[in-house]
């Protein structure tokens, strides 16, 4: 399974889109919310920021505490 990465910034709480990051990886599809924001995390640089992640089982949302910035994991 393949999961596609969106980091973006935000704008009133909302995906603004000025600048947008795209990363990929493959994943087995048992793989845990835990590591999937992890992984996540790590491919955008926010590793040592608190996040709050959000999953909607299609697709997981993380949004670091006191940034202006999102992350969107879809999977494939």
């Amino acid at each position: 399974m393949k999961a596609v990465v969106t980091h973006t910034d935000t704008f009133g709480g909302d995906a603004n889109g000025a600048w947008v990051k795209r990363f990929e990886f493959n994943c087995k599809s048992n793989i845990s919310t835990r590591a999937v924001v992890i992984r996540a995390k790590k491919l955008t640089g926010l590793t040592n920021y608190r996040s709050r992640s959000y999953d909607y089982g299609d697709s997981i949302t993380i949004r670091p505490t006191g940034r202006n910035e999102m992350i969107t994991v879809e999977f494939e």
